[in-house]
């Protein structure tokens, strides 16, 4: 693995697991804080954050996955996202898209 989180990364992630009863509960905000310093989370950063956090890889990729809010490549600055769920469906979100 090419891939090293920083050591500033790792001071930020420290304090922000410090929050938390259990290291794993900082998920999200750690791969939040991943994002923000690249704009994207790469494989190599989940795989990273995974050995960071003692946590299987597999988990780690099914939050990035599971959340649209995570962008796998690199996004441009603005992004655009209409909600597909009924609720929004029922809003006008056709007439949007």
């Amino acid at each position: 693995m090419g891939f090293k989180l920083t050591e500033e990364f790792k001071a930020k992630a420290d304090k922000i697991c410090a929050k938390y009863p259990r290291r794993d509960a900082a998920l999200i905000p750690l791969l939040q804080e991943l994002q923000k310093e690249a704009g994207y989370i790469a494989e190599e950063g989940m795989e990273a954050l995974a050995l960071f956090l003692e946590l299987p890889y597999s988990r780690v990729k099914a939050v990035v996955t599971f959340y649209t809010m995570f962008n796998r490549e690199p996004a441009g600055k603005y992004r655009l996202q209409v909600c597909r769920n009924i609720s929004c469906h029922m809003a006008g979100a056709p007439g949007l898209l």
